[in-house]
């Protein structure tokens, strides 16, 4: 049924295939009767009536006379497209298997263009190592990467079998499979940043997660950007801060499902000033703050975290793009050249931070609930080839959304997001 279901949604899409429509509506038989009948008089109720009444039936029998053979040649018609139909969709149908990847039905309200990336980059890795094709569909925002243009296998595509990968294993033996029968393999998405031995057993995404670090040189081939440069500071340790406010576009029932990716403010001026104080302990005093954000005011966001670090002996320079000016395509061109990433657990920026030189990259990875509050309960620090540390913490939010608490722990459950107890204060 899956399979039916994907080569018809994919053959509606492929006027080479279907033509201009499978079946032509049947065209109007009757498109109208004018009967004049003068020897009645108009003025006699009866004679009316009856003159109704005999158009009617003459209608009726005319319009039956000429539907029944119209409705045979349509029944003919319809069944002579459909035998041709499936001798072109045999003779297109793929022979060889092929990778694609696909996001779940429960996720694609929320999907942004990371998260489209994030799946074809998952997808893109396992035929790297599979030795198979990739079926690229290209999606909104796709074109501002280098990968956009590099992958020329697209659709429209038909499979005699679709089979969905949801375990290691299965991925691996790929590279043993049977490369020449008709089968698209679909390869699974997360919407964050997993850890398989940490998730929850009831969790119903696919245990499935490449080590972005040891595709570091074919995550930057992918992930390439044209977009003008910032300029910065020659002297200054540079900090950017990726922060997901959701504008208008995220309400606060996501925010809530979703505590990891839009995290509170103090999140981010928190881990900042500690960065700023260990780079200060190792001789840095001179410091360059760029934001990165999706917020209508961008400003706003910046003097409010300006106002919540406050530093002594240290130059710190705080910097954001203005709304008019903040394109995916900017952001995604400029978050790669920074020291430092601070930032939500994002696939825009994750696998872009992932692909650079970045040194320090740090995000969220555990929360918590109490007493009505969304806490940021964790934090990862990972320093590029040096090693990656967990930390606890308690950054503080009032919870959001108005949707009921028994939804969101079910919601946490089946994605696997981290639920980690926040420490005593």
């Amino acid at each position: 049924m899956r399979t039916f279901l994907h080569n018809v949604t994919t053959a509606f899409g492929d006027a080479d295939l279907i033509g201009e429509s499978l079946m032509r509506p049947v065209r109007k038989c009757v498109d109208g009767y004018h009967y004049t009948f003068s020897i009645f008089d108009p003025r006699q109720e009866i004679c009316q009536r009856i003159g109704e009444i005999f158009k009617r039936s003459l209608i009726f029998l005319v319009a039956t006379l000429a539907m029944v053979p119209s409705a045979a040649l349509a029944s003919v018609g319809a069944l002579s497209k459909l035998v041709n139909l499936y001798g072109k969709f045999d003779e297109k149908v793929s022979s060889r298997s092929e990778i694609s990847e696909y996001i779940l039905p429960i996720l694609k309200p929320f999907s942004r263009t990371g998260d489209h990336a994030a799946a074809y980059l998952r997808a893109r890795i396992v035929a790297d190592e599979a030795g198979m094709p990739l079926y690229y569909k290209p999606f909104k925002g796709s074109e501002i990467f280098a990968f956009d243009q590099m992958e020329m296998n697209r659709g429209p595509k038909y499979y005699r079998n679709i089979v969905y990968l949801n375990t290691p294993e299965q991925i691996h033996s790929l590279q043993h499979a049977d490369k020449t029968q008709s089968i698209l393999y679909l390869v699974p998405f997360a919407p964050f940043n997993r850890e398989l031995d940490r998730e929850n057993e009831v969790c119903s995404l696919p245990k499935y997660q490449p080590d972005w670090a040891q595709h570091q040189v074919r995550l930057r081939q992918l992930l390439q950007v044209k977009s003008k440069k910032l300029d910065l500071p020659k002297d200054a340790y540079t900090i950017a801060l990726h922060i997901r406010d959701g504008g208008n576009y995220d309400d606060n029932n996501t925010k809530t499902l979703h505590p990891l990716k839009l995290p509170s403010l103090n999140f981010y001026s928190g881990e900042l000033i500690r960065v700023i104080e260990m780079k200060k302990q190792q001789g840095q005093n001179n410091f360059f703050i760029h934001i990165f954000t999706d917020a209508i005011h961008p400003e706003r966001i910046c003097d409010q975290v300006r106002r919540q670090v406050h530093v002594k002996d240290a130059q710190v320079a705080f910097s954001f793009t203005s709304r008019d000016r903040a394109t995916l395509q900017y952001d995604a061109g400029n978050m790669d050249q920074f020291q430092c990433m601070i930032r939500a657990d994002s696939n825009l920026s994750g696998p872009i931070v992932a692909a650079s030189d970045t040194e320090l990259d740090i995000f969220p990875s555990g929360f918590d609930i109490k007493n009505s509050e969304m806490m940021i309960s964790e934090v990862t620090h990972k320093r590029r080839g040096v090693d990656k540390t967990r930390r606890s913490t308690c950054y503080r939010k009032p919870m959001e959304g108005w949707l009921p608490n028994c939804f969101n722990r079910f919601f946490y459950r089946y994605c696997g997001v981290h639920q980690v107890p926040a420490p005593r204060v």
